[in-house]
């Protein structure tokens, strides 16, 4: 594995001290997290809700 000054020097386009990022590439990432963030809440929000619905259900029902 290549150490942070020798990445860089293969991969400079990587470096975050090379070029500060677009304020409009900034905007995006922080959109982009906030719809990614509220779509995984609901879904592990939906996978409790499953498991505690399992939970409630007999072994030996035919569901189960």
């Amino acid at each position: 594995m290549l150490d942070g000054s020798r990445y860089f020097a293969e991969f400079p386009e990587e470096n975050p001290d090379r070029v500060p990022l677009n304020p409009t590439v900034l905007c995006a990432l922080v959109a982009l997290e906030r719809e990614i963030s509220r779509i995984v809440k609901t879904e592990a929000k939906t996978e409790a809700q499953i498991e505690a619905a399992g939970d409630s259900v007999p072994c030996d029902s035919p569901n189960g």
